[in-house]
């Protein structure tokens, strides 16, 4: 049996060493990424094996708490079924417009429908700490769309808030709420954040930053060559510091991938609708 020492506050050595394995972990991901010249989404996709192999090789947590930190049993009932179903029909719809696409969209497509019984696996496990969790991630996310949507009005006029471009934002919003509980979202904070911090830990919100920072860096291997400089890695590193010490935040509080998965999959949906990608 092992040990859970998630709740265990570590000594400064301990918290170090686990920072430099988580290091080591995303520069092996970004290396491969590199090397086998992946498209962003090829790119994603690598994270799924690595983050099973890092979360009982590394962190020796069992995979359900990467959506549930203290990994209660799933409950199979009419609500878990109705709320996966709900979840997974758009992705199963995607995933039939994708399938002559080529296996790296049909593979994150069928990410995004196995995301869906998970998210209602965490969904049966949402109580008052996730709520109080999701209050900074909620304001977040409503200041940097309200920015996003600003950005893009000054620079294309009032025409692009379209109810096109609505769908469009809710739309790309459902299917990165599903694919967050199996790729990114999943790695960033159900595993890897933690595995760097344990209630108690001191230092608490500069491994956070630290830990966005890394998670910005991450991005860089996806990035088009001519794009791949300090100054773009520096401002990848400072933006996703801001956001990834909210997401973390809101982990840590709430134990429940629920919040960071939905917040992320907004902010990346309105950016989408927007033509910010």
């Amino acid at each position: 049996m092992t040990e859970d020492t998630s709740k265990t506050p570590s000594s400064l050595a301990r918290q170090i060493a686990r920072a430099l394995l988580v290091v080591v972990f995303l520069a092996i991901w970004m290396a491969a990424g590199w090397l086998l010249k992946l498209d962003p989404n090829g790119y994603l996709l690598l994270g799924v094996p690595l983050t099973a192999l890092f979360q009982m090789g590394a962190a020796r947590r069992p995979l359900r708490s990467l959506w549930v930190r203290s990994a209660p049993p799933l409950r199979i009932d009419a609500k878990w079924l109705l709320v996966s179903a709900g979840l997974a029909s758009l992705p199963i719809y995607f995933l039939y417009q994708n399938r002559a696409a080529g296996w790296i969209a049909i593979a994150w497509c069928m990410c995004a429908v196995a995301g869906a019984p998970v998210a209602a696996y965490a969904l049966q496990n949402h109580d008052d700490n996730v709520a109080r969790g999701a209050k900074p991630a909620r304001l977040m996310v409503f200041l940097l769309c309200g920015l996003m949507i600003l950005g893009a009005v000054v620079r294309e006029g009032v025409g692009i808030l379209s109810v096109s471009a609505f769908v469009e934002a809710v739309k790309w919003s459902l299917l990165y709420f599903s694919v967050g509980f199996i790729i990114e979202e999943v790695t960033f904070r159900g595993a890897l954040d933690s595995f760097l911090f344990r209630p108690g830990d001191r230092y608490g919100l500069i491994s956070a930053a630290a830990l966005g920072a890394l998670w910005g860096i991450w991005h860089v291997p996806t990035l088009p060559a001519q794009e791949m400089n300090f100054i773009t890695a520096l401002r990848l590193a400072l933006g996703h510091a801001v956001v990834g010490l909210v997401l973390s935040t809101s982990w840590r509080t709430g134990g429940n991938l629920w919040t960071p998965a939905a917040a992320h999959a907004v902010l990346d949906g309105v950016r989408n609708a927007l033509h910010l990608a």
